[in-house]
């Protein structure tokens, strides 16, 4: 019986150590892709430290993470399966060192569109560092889409 109990413990130590190593490199994004799943797993689970590592360092969310990412929180709190993991690719697009990648999603009203996500390579992994509905918005940061705001003449909505 001692035996049995010692080999069921070695047995539980060795599978916990195991799923441990797994996840620190599963957390570990090699591709763009991977990590924008691992944002939107993480924000569909509401861990917010797992959102936070999955944010690169110079993202463009602002200091209000939640807010900056407040379309995918509504989407989800409206629609489980607005935005599926793992992501459909609809287009990428390279600028400098960072790699733009438009996923499908869908709207409030269950209608197909697509969602950019900004994604740069730190420190040998991928992290987000910008989202937005529009291409043209998923590079700004809030203060640049708070100034075009205040810009735009009466009638104009492409601002961000």
């Amino acid at each position: 019986m001692r035996k049995f109990l010692y080999l069921l413990l070695v047995t539980i130590v060795f599978v916990t150590s195991i799923s441990a190593c797994s996840k620190s490199k599963n957390d570990e994004a090699k591709t763009p892709e991977q990590a924008i799943n691992h944002l939107i797993n993480a924000y569909a689970d509401n861990d917010l430290e797992r959102i936070r590592g999955s944010l690169g360092s110079n993202h463009r969310f602002g200091s209000n993470i939640v807010e900056g990412l407040e379309w995918i929180g509504n989407c989800l709190k409206v629609m489980k399966q607005c935005i599926k993991t793992p992501i459909q690719v609809v287009e990428t697009k390279t600028v400098g060192s960072e790699i733009a990648v438009a996923v499908m999603a869908k709207n409030l009203m269950g209608a197909p569109m697509s969602v950019w996500f900004v994604t740069n390579l730190e420190n040998g992994s991928y992290k987000v560092t910008g989202m937005n509905t529009r291409y043209e918005c998923v590079f700004k940061t809030p203060e640049q889409k708070a100034n075009d705001l205040e810009k735009r003449k009466p009638g104009d909505y492409t601002f961000c």
